[in-house]
């Protein structure tokens, strides 16, 4: 299998362009409507049930002029509440391609073939010239769970016994704007969503596929509603990702070992030079203050430095000198 499946990389929600039409203001501040109201408590009842999940997930990435795809299966481990991900993937012969974590802003990527771990912001991801990005871990955040609709902000453009289309708004300098449009099913599945940018041209289209009612004890509910497939496309640069997932588990509560790394010694460890302009001001340590020094062997003691910090009691940190300001990041994997 090509080891040149690319990483993800984060983008911040940008703002959206102007709208001189009347109805979008108002859609901004207009009360919700009766059939609004009904609408948005079928996409609670259906998609917000669950706090996190496990899944065995298959993943292709196809990009424009290239026939081939590439590939890679994993587990996937995500906490929606505080926006935790544990993303391994491997190729055909079950070597471990790489290990993605993102906790919030702060992000760890193992690359076996490197025998390097690399640590960041996940702006690095996005503004970064030595990475190539082939899909935003917004999006795939985006992806995994639909987007709150403020009732305030989110207008019925369209609704059937069939489908039913929304448009959410967002505001700036206290004007609105369109930022994003929803496809809801009567049930309350959101089968697809797209994104805008400030100019108003789609910056992410993602679709979900085959819902499914899985059985699960979260809460006071026994069941959840998940997708098989997801796929996400960019249409500025032709970039398709999909997602399919098998043996879903719901879960109710996450430990926060599970977002545990585990690697070996000797492992090289980089720490990328934080770029996003809106954080280029503040001191480096503050991109690896939650993260063991190689070497130093100080472990965490809490659960929730264990899992800030990714290393627990018995591992193996890497002893190799770490590279601060290195301008090597990894291109693919």
């Amino acid at each position: 299998m090509r080891r040149r499946v690319c990483i993800f990389a984060f983008l911040f929600f940008l703002p959206f362009v102007f709208s001189p039409f009347l109805p979008t203001v108002f859609a901004q501040t207009a009360p919700a409507s009766p059939e609004l109201d009904t609408i948005l408590k079928q996409i609670e009842n259906r998609n917000y049930r669950w706090v996190a999940f496990r899944s065995d997930v298959v993943l292709f990435f196809v990009s424009p002029g290239n026939t081939r795809q590439s590939l890679c299966t994993g587990e996937l481990l995500y906490e929606r509440l505080q926006e935790r991900l544990l993303l391994s993937c491997s190729d055909a012969e079950q070597n471990i391609v790489f290990v993605f974590r993102a906790l919030d802003r702060q992000f760890d990527l193992y690359i076996p073939s490197q025998n390097t771990l690399y640590h960041g912001s996940v702006f690095d991801l996005e503004d970064s010239p030595e990475i190539e990005s082939h899909m935003k871990l917004i999006d795939l955040y985006r992806a995994l769970k639909p987007g709150m609709f403020d009732p305030r902000r989110t207008k019925v453009e369209l609704s059937s016994g069939f489908k039913i289309s929304l448009n959410v708004f967002a505001e700036k300098n206290g004007v609105s704007y369109l930022a994003r449009k929803a496809y809801v099913t009567p049930r309350g599945d959101v089968l697809g969503e797209l994104f805008f940018d400030r100019e108003g041209q789609t910056i992410a289209d993602i679709q979900r596929y085959d819902f499914r009612e899985i059985p699960a004890d979260v809460g006071s509910f026994k069941s959840v509603f998940f997708p098989k497939k997801i796929t996400i496309i960019s249409p500025r640069t032709g970039k398709n990702t999909a997602v399919f997932f098998n043996s879903i588990k719901p879960l109710d509560t996450v430990s926060s070992y599970e977002f545990l790394l585990r690697i070996p010694r000797g492992t090289r460890e980089v720490f990328l030079k934080e770029v996003d302009p809106r954080f280029s001001q503040a001191p480096m340590a503050s991109g690896t203050d939650n993260l063991p020094g190689p070497g130093d062997g100080s472990g965490p003691s809490t659960d929730k430095d264990i899992a800030e910090r990714g290393f627990g009691p018995d591992q193996e940190t890497s002893d190799t000198e770490s590279f601060l300001t290195e301008a090597a990041a990894p291109a693919a994997f």
